[in-house]
């Protein structure tokens, strides 16, 4: 899980370079390009950007989502090693049964 997680989060951070690198990128080809063909590729470029931040916001909320079942299953199992291990040592040696 913690692979994972750390996965998730490294592409979480290359998305959102991406996005700043994008919309660099837009401005740059916004104050070069003019009439018609620019202002298509603007509308094209805004979209295509509007649909990456989706993109961002997901991975965003899988990784937040992840993070949080770590937690839980973290907890979930202290508490459960915790819980072996009092029963454990109330536990009495076994006695062996005779002639066996």
């Amino acid at each position: 899980m913690a692979a994972s997680i750390a996965t998730h989060l490294a592409a979480l951070e290359g998305v959102g370079l991406t996005t700043q690198e994008m919309h660099q990128l837009a401005s740059q080809a916004e104050a070069g390009w003019k009439g018609a063909a620019g202002q298509n590729f603007k509308a094209a470029l805004d979209a295509w950007l509007a649909n990456y931040d989706i993109v961002h916001r997901y991975v965003d909320t899988l990784n937040t989502k992840m993070q949080a079942h770590k937690i839980n299953t973290t907890q979930a199992h202290t508490t459960t090693s915790n819980a072996t291990a009092t029963l454990a040592s109330g536990m009495q040696t076994p006695i062996g049964l005779a002639g066996f």
